[in-house]
C-alpha cells in the first residue's frame, strides 16, 4: 500500500472511531434521560447494569482513545499506534460482538426482536457492533495479534459474569420487576446458568479469533499493515 492510500484509509479509520464514539455518547445519553428504548433497558444510571450497555461504552472509549492515537499519527507526533490503544479496540470489539450476538441466538427469541432492536436499543445491540467489527477487520490493523492476546480479550466479559453470578448467588435471583437475574440466565437453574455464562465467553473468544484472523487477511489483501504499534505499550 503506498503512502497515500494509507493515509487515506487511516482517515477513513480516524473517522469511523470517532462517529462510533460520538454515537454511543449520544445514545447513551438517551437511554439516561428518556425511556422507550426497547427490552432490557430502563431510565437513569441503571442502565450501567447491562453488558450492553457497559460494552457499548467500552468500545465508545476504545473508539475515543483510537482516533486521538491516529490522529497523532496522521500530524507527525507519534511513529507508531500504541499496542494498548489497538489490543483495547480489539476487546471492545469482542465485547460487542458478544452483545450482538447474544441478542440475536439468546435474547431475541425470547423478548422479541422487536423490541430487542427498538431506539438506542437499534444501535448497542446492532449497528454498533457491526460497524465496530467491520472496522477493525477492514480499517485497522497495527501488528501481529497473538493467542494469549485474543484471551485476555474476553477478560471484560470474566469481570461482568462473576459480578452478575455473584450478586445472584449472594441477593437470589429476585421477583419482577427487581430481579438480579434481569437476563433470565438462571431461570433453569445454576448449572445451566453457569454453562450459558461459558458459552458466552467462548462466543467471546471466538469474535476475538475472528477479529485478528480477518483483520490480518484483509492487511494481506491490502498489501501490508497500516501501522506499527509500540511493542512495549
Amino acid at each position: 500500500m503506498d503512502g497515500s492510500a494509507r493515509r487515506t484509509k487511516l482517515k477513513i479509520c480516524l473517522a469511523l472511531n470517532a462517529l462510533i464514539f460520538l454515537i454511543v455518547a449520544a445514545f447513551f445519553l438517551r437511554m439516561v434521560f428518556r425511556s422507550g428504548n426497547g427490552a432490557m433497558s430502563t431510565s437513569g444510571l441503571a442502565n450501567l447494569k447491562y453488558f450492553t450497555v457497559l460494552s457499548n461504552l467500552f468500545e465508545g472509549a476504545a473508539s475515543l482513545a483510537a482516533a486521538i492515537s491516529i490522529g497523532k499519527l496522521l500530524s507527525g507526533k507519534t511513529e507508531r499506534i500504541s499496542r494498548g490503544v489497538y489490543l483495547t479496540k480489539l476487546s471492545a470489539a469482542a465485547c460487542v460482538s458478544v452483545t450482538f450476538l447474544v441478542v440475536a441466538l439468546f435474547l431475541g427469541p425470547i423478548y422479541g426482536y422487536r423490541s430487542m432492536y427498538r431506539g438506542a436499543n437499534l444501535w448497542f445491540h446492532l449497528l454498533v457492533p457491526v460497524i465496530a467489527f467491520a472496522e477493525f477487520v477492514f480499517l485497522e490493523h497495527f501488528g501481529d495479534i497473538s493467542l494469549k492476546d485474543t484471551i485476555k480479550s474476553v477478560i471484560p466479559v470474566v469481570i461482568y459474569g462473576i459480578f452478575y453470578i455473584g450478586n445472584i448467588l449472594i441477593n437470589g435471583p429476585g421477583e419482577w420487576p427487581n430481579r438480579n437475574d434481569f437476563y433470565g440466565f438462571v431461570l433453569w437453574g445454576f448449572p445451566v446458568g453457569i454453562a450459558i455464562f461459558a458459552g458466552i465467553l467462548l462466543i467471546g473468544w471466538a469474535s476475538a479469533l475472528a477479529l485478528s484472523a480477518l483483520s490480518r487477511r484483509a492487511a494481506r489483501a491490502s498489501g501490508g499493515k497500516d501501522g506499527e504499534t509500540d511493542e512495549k505499550d
